[in-house]
């Protein structure tokens, strides 16, 4: 909902919120794929997490010559986290966490 403040002067204002947002689900995530068993699942969300952060970072620091090529990236790796999840993982692999 708040993407179409995207493209207005309202820009600046989004991003740290829609940033805080995605960190804190991607947080949540990362913590429940940690107490899982996937090692691979567990790297890619912290790599995700950091990449995320860095960009974040370099976003603050308005060094734009970098920024274009991490959002790309950001964003394909945040989606192959995603997708990783969705079809790598089964409802038992995360069962033990509900007793």
């Amino acid at each position: 909902m708040l993407i179409v403040l995207i493209a207005t002067p309202l820009h600046d204002l989004i991003i740290p919120i829609a940033s805080t947002t995605f960190l804190a689900g991607l947080f949540f995530i990362t913590y429940y794929v940690i107490k899982s068993r996937h090692l691979v699942l567990k790297i890619l969300c912290v790599l995700c997490m950091l990449l995320y952060y860095f960009t974040m970072y370099v976003y603050g620091t308005h060094k734009m010559e970098l920024l274009a090529i991490l959002q790309k990236g950001t964003f394909i790796f945040s989606s192959t986290v995603i997708l990783s999840l969705e079809y790598y993982t089964h409802k038992e692999d995360f069962a033990h966490l509900n007793k």
